[in-house]
Order: C-alpha cells, then sequence, then structure tokens
C-alpha cells in the first residue's frame, strides 16, 4: 500500500490531461473589449435596481453562514460600504472593475483551448453566428464518424 500526496497545482494537472470520452465543442462568444465592458457595467446597473445591494447586505449580515457567498465577485465590494468606509459609488466602482478583470481572466483561459472557435459578436449577426456554429458542430460530427469507420 503506498499513498501520494499531490499538491493541488499536480491534481489539477492531471485531472487536464486526463482524456474526455467525449468530443468537446467550445464556442467563445466575444465581443469587443469596449462593448464587453459596457454590458458588464450595464448588468450591474440593473442588478442593483434589482436587490442586490440588499441581498448583499443579507450576506454582510450572517457572513458566518455565508462564508463562501462572503467572498464572491459582487458582495464582497460592498463591505466597505456597509462599514461607512467607503461610498456606494466607490464600491460599486469596485464591483465593476472586479467583474471586468473575472471576465478578462476568462477570455485568457479560453485562449488556451486549441479548438476553440471564437466567434467576434460585432462582427457578425445571430444568423451568421448561429449558421457558423452548426456548421462546426457538423464538421466535428462527420469528422468523428469517419474515424470510426461509420458511412452515411
Amino acid at each position: 500500500l503506498r499513498t501520494t500526496n499531490l499538491t493541488d497545482a499536480e491534481q489539477n494537472e492531471r485531472s487536464r490531461i486526463k482524456p474526455s470520452r467525449y468530443e468537446q465543442l467550445i464556442f467563445v462568444l466575444c465581443p469587443p473589449r469596449e462593448v464587453l465592458y459596457r454590458c458588464i457595467e450595464a448588468r450591474i446597473d440593473e442588478m442593483l435596481k434589482h436587490g442586490l445591494l440588499e441581498e448583499a447586505r443579507t450576506v454582510f449580515d450572517n457572513k458566518e453562514s455565508f462564508k463562501t457567498a462572503a467572498q464572491a465577485i459582487g458582495y464582497k465590494e460592498f463591505f466597505e460600504y456597509f462599514k461607512n468606509e467607503r461610498s456606494l459609488e466607490e464600491c460599486t466602482d469596485l464591483l465593476k472593475q472586479a467583474t471586468r478583470r473575472y471576465a478578462k481572466r476568462q477570455i485568457t483561459w479560453f485562449k488556451r483551448e486549441e479548438n476553440a472557435l471564437w466567434l467576434d459578436t460585432a462582427a457578425e449577426d445571430a444568423k451568421q453566428t448561429a449558421n457558423r456554429i452548426v456548421a462546426r458542430f457538423y464538421e466535428t460530427f462527420d469528422n468523428n464518424e469517419k474515424k470510426k469507420g461509420i458511412t452515411q
């Protein structure tokens, strides 16, 4: 009997190496950065109109019960407001900045995906985007069937 201790990085690497039984199709809908950032800001403004601040207050008041949520983007940015250390506007700006940074990290992560099909949502309309997705699906499906020796 042998026990092996792996660091988190080693465990992540091993799980990443394990091949999937399924063919993956990865589509990245990627608007220009300035459009993405405008959408992020508008979304946060809407979330605030629909009760985000009250929800964040509940998490703040019950941090022991909501330990994970208390660390999430969208709540923790308002904690200094609740402690009267920052204005609501400053905390809202911090939330927008944190969300933009998170979006940037997501884009960086997807750039490592070799077979991802990047779709510039500003360059095409929804119908063109849908057609490209369907075409990639059939291309992948046809290639898989040929590999298996199955003909149509």
